[in-house]
């Protein structure tokens, strides 16, 4: 597994692991029971990934520990098929799950919550697409690094731009104390971003700008190139 992750679960033993899998009545794929072992769920620094069967990208928000694929099960009941683990949160309620049972053992699929599947009753298929073979295939091949320049649209397309106040301090912070030496040892490599040659400028111009008229400069330049 290649994929690094910027925080994961709480530790847990082997014994835990077969407990888990007692609780489901299904022996879990080897590569995912390793990252249990090692990681038990948790927030990977390259989170990207492509839909095929939807033409569209989405998101690892997090990768669930045991407790939370339990908490999940309960909570989607029959909402998913049988034999069809969640096992990572993505955007908008959306997840990525794991089948751990039958011919589709060890896949790895997205599992969109509100589809229109038309007069089948639900859990479907039709609302489950395939990302990768295994896990350890989707966290080798399938995440990648989230690119804005990726981005294409037409400048009509932009209504409107919205950055969270804490993402926005910290492109702030990223812009106004651009250098290594000069940053507080207090504050981790985390709490600072990329930023283009534009936006550093425009802060250093705008030193008391407040997150409305960043957000405004971003609208009337119709483009968003903060790296996250």
């Amino acid at each position: 597994m290649s994929i690094k992750l910027k925080r994961h679960g709480k530790h847990i033993i082997k014994k835990e692991i077969s407990k888990f899998e007692e609780y489901l009545g299904h022996s879990l794929p080897k590569d995912y029971r390793k990252f249990l072992f090692r990681y038990n769920g948790g927030v990977p620094e390259s989170n990207e990934f492509y839909v095929p069967g939807l033409n569209n990208s989405s998101a690892v928000d997090r990768f669930l520990s045991i407790e939370g694929i339990i908490h999940n099960i309960k909570l989607l009941g029959n909402q998913i098929l049988d034999n069809v683990l969640p096992i990572a949160d993505s955007p908008c309620g959306d997840m990525l799950c794991m089948s751990i049972g039958g011919e589709n053992y060890g896949k790895i699929y997205f599992w969109v919550h509100d589809m229109d599947i038309g007069d089948e009753e639900l859990p479907s298929w039709k609302n489950m697409f395939l990302l990768a073979d295994s896990f350890d295939e989707f966290m080798k091949k399938k995440l990648k690094k989230f690119d804005p320049n990726s981005i294409d649209y037409d400048s009509v397309q932009l209504e409107e731009v919205w950055l969270d106040p804490e993402f926005f301090e910290k492109i702030k912070r990223s812009a106004l104390v651009p250098k290594k030496e000069d940053r507080s040892s207090s504050d981790s490599q985390e709490g600072y971003i990329e930023l283009d040659d534009k936006a550093k400028k425009w802060f250093l111009e705008n030193k008391n700008a407040s997150k409305e008229q960043y957000e405004a400069f971003l609208m009337n330049n119709k483009h968003t190139s903060d790296k996250k």
